[in-house]
């Protein structure tokens, strides 16, 4: 009868965090600065629902007063508008398997091929769903 062993399965505790690491770690975007990890977006996208608002205060804009000693005049106040971006949650998977009998006639274990490239892939797949996104 088959039984499962430890070297069969794979620790969540330790797997996940080294592949979600590792993903940034190669993802080009990543290296380059051009995104970066934010607190605030983490626990926006950890909550419920399949978007993110993300309100932001406008920019300041009108012209300048022109300055005076005259005491009738005054300058007008103006007000500063908000707005909000909303964001897709892009919820995402991917599964492979594998037969033990494929890894013998095979010569070489391919759960250990999934778990080597598995950070490459989400890797290449991020940045194509972010560049999809933006453009």
């Amino acid at each position: 009868m088959p039984v499962t062993q430890i070297s069969d399965i794979v620790v969540p505790s330790t797997f996940v965090p080294y592949v979600q690491q590792k993903t940034l770690e190669l993802s080009a975007l990543y290296r380059s600065g051009v995104i970066a990890p934010d607190q605030e977006l983490t626990a926006a996208a950890a909550s419920g629902g399949d978007l993110v608002r993300l309100p932001f205060w406008n920019d300041l804009e009108g012209e300048s007063n022109v300055g005076s000693d005259n005491p009738s005049v005054h300058s007008t106040p103006a007000s500063i508008n908000a707005d909000q971006d909303i964001a897709v949650k892009h919820f995402r998977n991917k599964s492979w398997s594998s037969m033990s009998l494929a890894g013998e006639l095979a010569g070489s274990d391919p759960a250990r091929v999934v778990a080597d490239s598995i950070a490459e892939y989400w890797a290449r797949d991020m940045q194509s769903i972010l560049i999809a996104s933006l453009t």
